[in-house]
């Protein structure tokens, strides 16, 4: 739900909120489904038996449209290229990209719409506003187009990982489905489009987490996605409750998995895991498969580069910055993307014969967990989105020393305006509620860990122990 419905939203009847989600899960099923979405699956199946030669092939010919298209409709592009005294025709394959320079969120950020299309009807476009590795939100926009070849990579996703598109599943990631004044079960609402079970994230906490274990039994549910961080809170609790819970498959995508939260999360819940990496800019997609060796990249989602600090594209082995190229989205299209995170391609294929490369490391920043004074655990990538109120924000951490207070500095390019700070404030308080103390610092600059790393979320609150464990 919007923030300004949330309100409203709240006051009605739990029947009627779970019509309305419906009836959202249709219209957005309808805006990613039909012939499009049927015809990017048949080619998904066909291109996952080329060979390499043929994928590179496939994926130059889209990119030489691709490029045409930029220039020819998007002001940023046309201009840059103007400047380095390029033509569409000198950027005509992967190894051509060298040519064009990478693109920072930081530009994102100053061109604004002109990185947006010409070509494309403003009412067609879905805004998004992503919160990146350092919190600083910036805005992009879908068309259909890539909604649909996204779903389509999804479909591709839950068939490697040997999910029936037609079971029930639950979700446990960021949307606000239940309202934080609900002290009762149900938490939880249903989207009938799609036989998903939605799992409020803001209430779990021990005294709630014998609920969500009966409902789950009683639906059923073989199937879950999540955040790493949420399977693991929902895991933990279960456990400390003494709860016993089992899944066939759980999904996670949206944090990096680190190998004792999926180790965690298999031994409790008895499941096996298939780990997913997105771009919500949407120039990157990689899944694993049944083999769990690495994340299949998957190359006609876009084009994907390894560079070093000096820009120069490294071999498969080396570790160095992500930089992806959208080969779908005609809206914002993206060229050469760096979006913050640090990834290894493997040298080694596949044992499962597929010619896609592998991720064999991604890491973007740990995150702590946040702990509330009512017990309950909050992934930290819930609060992300309400950062896009803030204009001119380049950087947010949240620090917690205590679990009823939070601080959160926000470095600016100016100061901070008191009207977009209500805003940001009814957003945090309506997720952590009125028994947490929250405050504001602008900053000019957020020092970066002696690592060199940048952490959205630092908390030294320990995670509640049961005694019996």
């Amino acid at each position: 739900m919007k923030l300004h419905n949330e309100r409203l939203y709240a006051r009605i009847p739990i029947p009627l909120q779970n019509a309305l989600i419906s009836v959202y899960g249709w219209q957005v099923l309808r805006r990613r489904s039909g012939p499009d979405l049927e015809a990017a699956k048949r080619l998904l199946e066909e291109s996952e038996r080329y060979d390499k030669t043929r994928l590179r092939e496939w994926q130059d010919e889209k990119l030489k449209g691709l490029i045409l298209y930029a220039y020819e409709t998007v002001p940023y592009y046309r201009e840059l290229m103007d400047s380095l005294h390029l033509r569409p025709s000198d950027v005509e394959t992967v190894d051509d990209l060298a040519k064009l320079p990478v693109l920072t969120r930081e530009d994102i950020r100053e061109q604004g719409e002109r990185l947006l299309s010409t070509a494309v009807k403003s009412k067609s476009l879905r805004r998004v506003a992503t919160s990146g590795t350092t919190g600083a939100p910036i805005t992009i926009f879908w068309d259909r187009g890539v909604e649909i070849f996204n779903n389509a990579c999804m479909h591709r996703f839950h068939h490697l990982a040997g999910i029936d598109p037609r079971e029930p599943f639950a979700t446990l990631m960021g949307r606000p489905t239940v309202p934080l004044s609900q002290t009762k079960p149900p938490f939880w609402r249903y989207n009938a489009a799609r036989r998903q079970l939605l799992l409020s994230t803001l209430h779990l906490r021990p005294d709630n987490i014998s609920s969500y274990a009966r409902e789950l039994k009683r639906r059923r549910i073989a199937v879950l996605e999540a955040y790493p961080s949420s399977a693991y809170i929902l895991a933990k609790l279960l456990k400390d409750a003494g709860e016993e819970l089992r899944f066939r498959i759980v999904t996670l995508t949206g944090e990096p998995l680190l190998p004792p939260t999926r180790s965690f999360i298999e031994k409790h819940f008895q499941c096996e895991i298939f780990d997913a990496y997105g771009a919500a800019e949407r120039t990157l997609f990689a899944a694993e498969c049944e083999r769990h060796e690495g994340l299949h990249i998957f190359e006609e989602y876009g084009v994907t580069e390894i560079l070093d600090g000096d820009g120069l594209r490294l071999p498969h082995g080396e570790s160095g910055r992500i930089v992806a190229t959208s080969l779908h989205n005609r809206a914002t299209p993206l060229i050469r993307y760096a979006c913050g995170d640090i990834g290894t391609i493997s040298e080694t294929p596949c044992s499962c014969g597929r010619s896609h490369p592998l991720f064999e490391d991604l890491t973007t920043r740990e995150e702590d967990i946040l702990v509330l004074p009512d017990g309950r655990l909050l992934p930290p990538l819930f609060l992300l989105s309400g950062y896009g109120c803030i204009t001119g924000i380049r950087k947010a951490q949240v620090l917690q020393d205590e679990p009823s207070a939070i601080h959160i500095k926000l470095e600016t390019d100016h100061p901070l305006i008191a009207a977009e700070v209500a805003v940001l404030m009814d957003y945090l308080t309506k997720r952590l509620g009125n028994g947490v103390k929250i405050t504001l610092e602008r900053v000019d600059e957020i020092p970066l860990s002696p690592l060199g790393k940048f952490r959205r979320v630092i908390s030294t609150v320990p995670l509640p122990k049961n005694n019996n464990t």
